[in-house]
């Protein structure tokens, strides 16, 4: 199992260009950006976990997902 925290913080205001994307995967952080750029829109529309594998998988896998959470303050 590998736990993956992921952190977004919208743009103060449109094209402040202060947005913030952090993610850790097992308790390290793996990346930190901290002047993004967001759509004019408020916040999420949808949540999705979509994995890309760069190697042929095998003619059969399994990929199981557990305890997901999202927060707001």
């Amino acid at each position: 199992w590998y736990r993956i925290e992921w952190y977004v913080k919208w743009e103060s205001t449109v094209g402040a260009n202060d947005g913030v994307i952090r993610w850790w995967v097992n308790g390290v952080l793996n990346g930190d950006y901290r002047n993004v750029p967001f759509p004019a829109i408020k916040g999420f529309i949808e949540f999705q976990k979509a994995p890309t594998l760069h190697n042929p998988p095998p003619t059969e896998q399994y990929m199981y997902f557990d305890h997901t959470r999202v927060s707001t303050p």
